[in-house]
């Protein structure tokens, strides 16, 4: 009851986040015969200006796509004797190149009359990044870069009391699940089993929807590398009831996007956050369960500079470098999700806000964000508002507008509150970092934690001002972090 009542008061209170309405996933369609006995297929019917979604039998299909029809629902199952008939698949990336040459012959590129869905059955899709002749591979990352394309997996997400992830699908153990063929890496150029983009000025990923996936790392020891999903330049994306496994960097790393991401479950993830939101654009955050992360949970930021991220065996399109706007806003709601156990030293967090972006310190950045009814339970730090990553010589501008509402922020290993108009780690005085200029943080605690508890790091001097709860606090500092602590 609390998520919904959350959820209204987030949408009232965050005007920007309602163009981010969540996209269709369509009907759930039958998979019976038809009435003349025969399959049915899903067809987007076109009939002038009447467009929706119809089941028609396999002998009626030619008709319709005669007239300008296509088929909206593609099946990926590699033990299906009629595969690769158009309709039916035996690997994802070729219901993926299905389903964007369609896009290409209708003109659908930034929008599109009915949505398509690929459903994959339950089972292992092994993929490479590297080149090869292999047909049972898929290539990867699986790249979505046209409009209204659902890709459905077989994991129905087990909620909990609370209407959050377990990790556990419905029914138990059945689950589609994405494995590349050996490890993926994140550095030099970051690899990822699923790419949404937009190019600009040409095709958009807007409105894809991604849910019902276990995504794995391919490896086996305490390593870590890649990411789950990237996204670049996309509306309206949805990722709903995945579940990210061990030995990812990240589960999902949205930049200048505006994306819903529902009850998806993350465990053990790497030396990165979890779930990376950088603006400009849009987030909802709700019903995600992460544990056990190496650095951190949610990270909201409102502009990152263009990360280089590989393309691999894909043979989808290039993507265009990310150039940096003049000035940069993101708005997040990030209501019902328990993040716990990220306990790395110096710095891990549940929710970190970054003032400044990395790589863009020289623009002017504003971030939004309303916590709501979250557990942010035993990390070393439950919330990190800091400057990010200003850099000497630069604008250093950067503001946070920052709300609590019924959030149960405790069990930290340092503390539960960390504000500083510096870097983090600059505050706690294991690196050096330069203080941001003429900024202001507006915080609302919301009554869930007491500013008295809280470690911050405001200079004088510099023009920044640090708001709690509408009252001006007096520059100063107040940190007494304890680099031997252990946490448990």
């Amino acid at each position: 009851m609390f998520r919904h009542i959350a959820l209204a008061l987030i949408l009232a209170g965050l005007a920007a986040c309602s163009d981010n309405a969540a996209p269709p996933a369509g009907p759930d369609l039958s998979r019976a015969g038809h009435a003349d006995g025969q399959p049915s297929i899903v067809v987007c019917h076109q009939p002038g200006h009447a467009t929706g979604l119809i089941e028609v039998s396999v002998a009626a299909l030619d008709a319709h796509l005669a007239h300008g029809d296509y088929v909206a629902r593609l099946e990926v199952d590699p033990t299906r004797a009629a595969a690769e008939d158009g309709i039916h698949f035996a690997s994802i990336t070729g219901a993926v190149a299905a389903a964007r040459a369609v896009r290409t012959a209708h003109g659908e590129l930034q929008s599109a009359a009915c949505r398509i869905t690929i459903a994959v059955a339950a089972g292992t899709f092994r993929g490479s990044f590297d080149a090869n002749n292999d047909p049972a591979l898929e290539r990867f990352p699986l790249m979505i870069d046209v409009p209204d394309i659902t890709l459905r997996g077989a994991l129905r997400m087990e909620m909990d009391g609370q209407e959050r992830a377990t990790g556990q699908g419905l029914p138990p153990g059945e689950a589609t699940t994405l494995l590349p063929d050996r490890p993926i890496v994140f550095l030099p150029n970051t690899e990822a089993l699923i790419v949404v983009v937009g190019h600009p000025g040409g095709p958009q990923g807007n409105g894809a929807v991604i849910e019902g996936f276990a995504f794995q790392s391919g490896r086996t020891d305490a390593s870590s590398g890649g990411m789950g999903i990237i996204a670049l330049r996309v509306r309206d994306l949805l990722i709903r009831g995945n579940r990210f496994e061990p030995g990812l960097s990240s589960a999902a790393d949205l930049r200048a996007t505006s994306a819903r991401l529902d009850l998806n479950y993350g465990f053990r993830l790497g030396v990165n956050c979890a779930i990376c939101l950088a603006g400009p654009g849009d987030y909802e955050a709700s019903g995600n369960r992460l544990v056990e992360g190496g650095l951190g949970g949610i990270y909201v930021s409102a502009v990152i500079q263009h990360m280089d991220f590989s393309l691999g065996a894909s043979p989808a399109a290039p993507v265009e470098p990310y150039v940096l706007p003049a000035s940069a806003t993101v708005s997040a709601a990030i209501v019902n999700n328990d993040i716990r156990n990220h306990l790395r030293l110096p710095i891990g967090f549940a929710v970190r806000v970054l003032a400044v972006g990395p790589g863009s310190s020289q623009m002017q950045q504003s971030s939004r964000v309303y916590l709501g009814g979250n557990d942010l339970t035993g990390n070393t730090f439950g919330l990190i508002l800091d400057a990010g990553f200003p850099v000497a010589g630069t604008l250093r501008r950067g503001d946070l507008d920052v709300t609590l509402h019924g959030n149960t922020v405790s069990g930290s290993c340092q503390n539960n509150l960390l504000v500083a108009f510096t870097r983090h780690t600059g505050a706690l005085g294991t690196t050096t970092n330069p203080y941001l200029l003429n900024s202001t943080y507006r915080v609302d605690l919301g009554g869930d934690l007491p500013w008295e508890e809280a470690w911050y790091s405001n200079p004088a001097g510099l023009g920044n001002t640090l708001l709690v709860g509408g009252t001006t606090i007096a520059p100063g500092a107040h940190v007494a972090y304890d680099p031997i602590r252990h946490c448990p």
